[in-house]
């Protein structure tokens, strides 16, 4: 388990790090990548279809949602793995909001337009991994407890007969 901490913390510093650097990025640098993006799309969907026309239109939205949805599950990974107070785990929680905020403040300094749209899309990203991670989390356990309670139930049914 210390491996898997010291993985999870490392993949977290990278992604903080990763999304972090995009947003130190200028402006222009920023417009070239999404443009690059968009071109690498539109040869795997058509841009005249209503997918893809969605996609290129809001490129740089699905980026936030997705870096963020990416640090969200790895610190909801390591909050369920190694966290057992319920307030450490708001606090982790709380921590996606303060982490999207503070990525679109570092765009006030690259000369980019900060924007608070941009903090809710990054929080909501992460709060939808946050989400499916614990409901995972929660119905593995279910199972689990469902699978030993029926095999400890047939072991006492089995041991009376």
């Amino acid at each position: 388990m210390k491996v898997l901490r010291i993985v999870l913390i490392i993949a977290i510093i990278f992604t903080l790090g990763f999304i972090y650097t995009q947003s130190f990025l200028s402006r222009e640098a920023s417009a070239e990548q999404s443009d690059s993006m968009a071109g690498i799309i539109e040869e795997i969907i058509p841009p005249d279809t209503p997918a893809g026309e969605f996609i290129i239109t809001n490129i740089r939205k699905i980026a936030h949602f997705t870096e963020f949805f990416v640090l969200g599950a790895e610190i909801s990974l390591y909050m369920i793995l190694f966290i057992r107070r319920t307030s450490y785990r708001v606090a982790c929680m709380f921590s996606g909001l303060l982490l999207a905020f503070f990525d679109e403040t570092i765009q006030i300094f690259s000369k980019r337009g900060p924007s608070i749209s941009d903090v809710w899309i990054d929080y909501f990203g992460f709060m939808s991994a946050a989400a499916i991670c614990c409901t995972g989390a929660w119905l593995i356990i279910k199972i689990c407890k469902q699978l030993f309670t029926n095999n400890e139930e047939k072991k006492e049914y089995g041991e009376n007969n």
